[in-house]
């Protein structure tokens, strides 16, 4: 059924996502912040973002059902150990399309490397 609207109406061009750091095929960034690391994701047609803690990535999912459509996002975050070990707080949220993933980290955390001259 696709083919038949492609060859009637044509596909999309000059398609564009305009979003600082976000490209097309790659949906999602990591930054430094103040507090840690952040996370800006796209998720265009869902509102309610569920995030998971998994071995040494973060699941983000969501569904929403708009006028009879279903729209759903699902992706994987991987994250280092050494980052998950220091983690104190998960934040985020979701407004317009975009989900924001805050990791709130305890530097002082960070495991102590002991040198030992023998």
């Amino acid at each position: 059924m696709s083919n038949f609207f492609n060859e009637i109406f044509g596909r999309p061009f000059n398609l564009r996502f305009q979003t600082p750091y976000i490209k097309d095929m790659f949906p999602c960034c990591w930054t430094k912040t103040d507090t840690g690391y952040r996370c800006t994701a796209r998720t265009v047609g869902v509102n309610d973002v569920t995030l998971t803690i998994e071995d040494d990535y973060s699941s983000v999912q969501g569904t929403n059902d708009i006028e009879g459509q279903t729209y759903s996002t699902e992706f994987n975050l991987p994250i280092s150990k050494d980052v998950l070990a220091i983690i104190k707080e998960i934040q985020h949220k979701t407004v317009a399309g975009i989900t924001i993933i805050d990791l709130i980290v305890d530097e002082s955390k960070k495991p102590q490397i002991k040198i030992v001259k023998v």
